[in-house]
């Protein structure tokens, strides 16, 4: 179950000409062995590749920073959806675009895995 808001950012790289868009968010789940751990993992990972379908262009999902590795009696864990866009004259508005897209789409997808 996700938990809070869905924070965005960008990044923009000086070589090469590219953008890197972020957008967080917590996701509560009770893991309770290495093979429940796993599943997440790979929720995560079908997770990106929907998001990706949905958007029709490329998102990578991933646990952030790897918490269910590191503290696997915790049940809240931060995941990561990113993606890289090329640097356009516009890309101010493109960023805002992607961004509000992200976000709707997680609000309206992550449900399904989470």
């Amino acid at each position: 179950m996700m938990k809070g808001d869905i924070k965005t950012a960008y990044y923009i790289q000086d070589a090469p000409e590219a953008i890197i868009i972020f957008a967080r968010f917590e996701v509560v789940e009770e893991l309770e062995n290495s093979g429940e751990i796993t599943n997440f993992y790979e929720r995560t990972r079908k997770f990106g590749l929907y998001l990706s379908k949905e958007l029709d262009f490329n998102v990578f999902t991933s646990v952030i920073p790897d918490t269910a590795l590191q503290f696997p009696t915790s049940n809240l864990y931060v995941i990561e959806a990113m993606t890289i866009i090329s640097k356009t004259e516009n890309f101010q508005e493109e960023i805002s675009n992607i961004e509000k897209s992200l976000k709707e789409a997680i609000l309206n997808i992550s449900s399904k895995f989470y």
